[in-house]
């Protein structure tokens, strides 16, 4: 349905109705031809419909040969050459794509959507002025545009530019707070050392998701490893990270060593030593040698009957 976005008319809601005409034309011509010039006149017609039928079908065959046919009978159609663009940026020709989204802006220079996917072509070429010029421009046109100020974030962040980053987000979140918006939120918040911020939403994500292993893996991996020792919480970790375990039936290295950190975070400091070496076995099955080695190396830690915190910020500077 997705052109009643433009036009509250569709071709496809003709068909019900175009049944009484069409039984019209069919009485019409059965009562002024004889049985056998009708069959053969029906015969004639049905061929025709279903060869045009047919060649009009291969317009229809991928979104690209649809784009291109719209395009070659209306090339002033904005909208197909962004959705032409956004095409082939999914197929890795990214100056073809910005040659559509600049002839779509070309032609409607309010369309937000081109302006937007143009910043974020521009972001991957690191073109940055360029860039925050045509994400102003998409907000400007479209200010609850939630994905715009999602993928201005992106962009910001790219350029070393957290807290504006993070102002785009929080804004992102209040127009569209669905699960991805709120995930990459609570990411930066961690990075930026809001852990009871980051808790906050990935806490939210879970009433809607509450299946989601990155989220339970994420959460207990804080709550079991946090530098602020009043966020931690080895217990809740526990929890979280087994159910992250239940979910991926213990075949995922990542959850199993989150279980682990949060075993010893909680004293159990054996359990936490068998985990980190099952982790280490599917991470090495798995050809992941760094995660191999990090989960041996915080087995030797847990041997001790130390849980391992992540250094503070100002430390790790």
């Amino acid at each position: 349905m997705y052109f009643l976005t433009l036009s509250r008319v569709s071709d496809h809601f003709q068909y019900l109705p175009m049944i009484a005409v069409v039984a019209l034309v069919a009485a019409g011509l059965q009562s002024h031809l004889r049985p056998k010039k009708f069959k053969a006149a029906a015969a004639v017609i049905l061929l025709g419909l279903s060869m045009l039928s047919w060649q009009r079908a291969h317009a229809f065959c991928n979104e690209e040969s649809l784009w291109r046919d719209t395009l070659g009978k209306n090339p002033a159609a904005w909208t197909a050459r962004n959705n032409l663009g956004c095409l082939l940026a999914q197929q890795g020709q990214l100056d073809r794509a910005m040659d559509q989204f600049t002839a779509s802006l070309e032609i409607n220079t309010q369309n937000a959507d081109a302006h937007c996917n143009l910043a974020r072509a521009l972001s991957l070429k690191h073109d940055w002025p360029g860039a925050n010029r045509h994400f102003q421009a998409a907000l400007k046109i479209k200010p609850t545009g939630a994905d715009i100020h999602q993928a201005y974030a992106s962009g910001l962040l790219e350029q070393g530019l957290p807290e504006e980053s993070l102002a785009q987000l929080q804004e992102s979140v209040r127009l569209n707070p669905q699960p991805d918006n709120r995930l990459q939120l609570a990411s930066l918040l961690y990075e930026r050392a809001d852990y009871a911020g980051a808790i906050l939403h990935y806490r939210k994500i879970l009433l809607l998701q509450p299946d989601s292993v990155e989220v339970l893996n994420n959460l207990s991996w804080l709550l079991a490893t946090c530098p602020d020792p009043s966020v931690r919480n080895g217990p809740d970790a526990v929890l979280l990270a087994q159910e992250a375990c239940r979910i991926t039936k213990q075949q995922q290295a990542g959850p199993l060593g989150t279980l682990a950190a949060a075993c010893a975070e909680a004293g159990r400091f054996g359990d936490a030593v068998d985990l980190a070496g099952k982790a280490a076995a599917l991470a090495d099955a798995a050809g992941d040698r760094q995660f191999s080695a990090a989960n041996r190396e915080l087995q030797s830690l847990y041997r001790s009957n130390q849980a391992f915190h992540q250094p503070s910020p100002s430390t790790a500077r």
